[in-house]
């Protein structure tokens, strides 16, 4: 009880650190390091090796609080201007292909670009700079104006994920429609495994959980503010969605419906077949969607 108390106050000084003065803060946290390795050597705390593991990273934190706190102005400033990606602005289209087929091959890189997209919000620093100085009522209008341009970017580079997902869907649907059997309502069981169907299914599961993978890699990326928009992913995933689904509906529906200009013959009825031919299309991909 005496050590979970002495721990207690170590945890309460911790927090009770004042970082405006340096110096003092950086004895404090040297104090506390040199208090952790007193009590761990004379408690005999090393046989534990939970605990020990503990006040090992409470150790590492503290030492790394220590460099935090010794970093100084210039050096935040030199780092600042490193930093600087103002110029982002006109090369970032050149490597939206290369991030995209990177996200293609993994889904779980979106959680990586998230700090990209961070950088990039930084890109609205310079544009802004003197708009600020002058204390103008612009400086939201124009902030407003990056921002959309940023985030319209971040959903371009994205729109991959919804392409990819429905790439694999069609590839679902061609499995339903062409090699799959429909199973009967009623079914004799010496029949069933005939109606098994082993392998298409396992291939429609390898296909549904590629989709999933490309779904969780969207949704890890969390929400990011965006210059000073915040950005939802799963909005971005649902608006995705709907603008991929919305341009193959249109696409299959214009070259479905397509009369000879010339006008010599009727053909009416083979544009009701291709209609026709959509709709089993589209009642496909709506029992795919339940699916997945």
């Amino acid at each position: 009880d005496n050590l979970q108390a002495w721990f207690r106050e170590i945890a309460k000084q911790t927090s009770d650190i004042d970082y405006n003065d340096h110096t003092m803060a950086g004895r404090k946290i040297a104090q506390l390091i040199q208090a952790i390795e007193e009590v761990q050597e004379f408690h005999q705390l090393e046989s534990n090796w939970q605990i020990r593991q503990f006040l090992n990273d409470t150790r590492s934190y503290l030492h790394q609080m220590i460099r935090t706190i010794n970093v100084k102005e210039e050096v935040l400033i030199q780092i600042q201007i490193i930093g600087d990606l103002s110029y982002a602005w006109y090369i970032i289209d050149n490597y939206t292909q290369f991030m995209q087929n990177l996200i293609k091959k993994d889904p779980g890189l979106v959680k990586k670009l998230r700090a990209t997209f961070l950088k990039l919000g930084s890109a609205l620093d310079l544009p802004l700079v003197r708009i600020g100085e002058a204390g103008t009522e612009d400086f939201r209008s124009v902030s407003e104006c990056y921002s959309k341009a940023l985030v319209s970017y971040v959903r371009k580079v994205l729109q991959i994920i919804p392409q990819s997902m429905f790439s694999l869907l069609e590839e679902i649907v061609k499995v339903l429609t062409h090699d799959m059997v429909e199973v009967p309502t009623r079914l004799d069981k010496d029949k069933l495994k005939d109606y098994a169907q082993l392998n298409e299914r396992y291939k429609v599961a390898k296909l549904t959980h590629a989709i999933s993978v490309f779904t969780d890699g969207m949704l890890m990326m969390k929400s990011t503010l965006v210059g000073v928009i915040k950005i939802d992913p799963k909005k971005l995933l649902e608006d995705g969605i709907r603008k991929e689904l919305v341009t193959r509906v249109a696409a299959a529906f214009h070259n479905a419906l397509v009369f000879n200009q010339k006008g010599v013959s009727n053909d009416l009825p083979q544009v009701l077949l291709r209609l026709s031919t959509k709709t089993g299309w589209l009642r496909a991909h709506s029992s795919t969607f339940r699916i997945i």
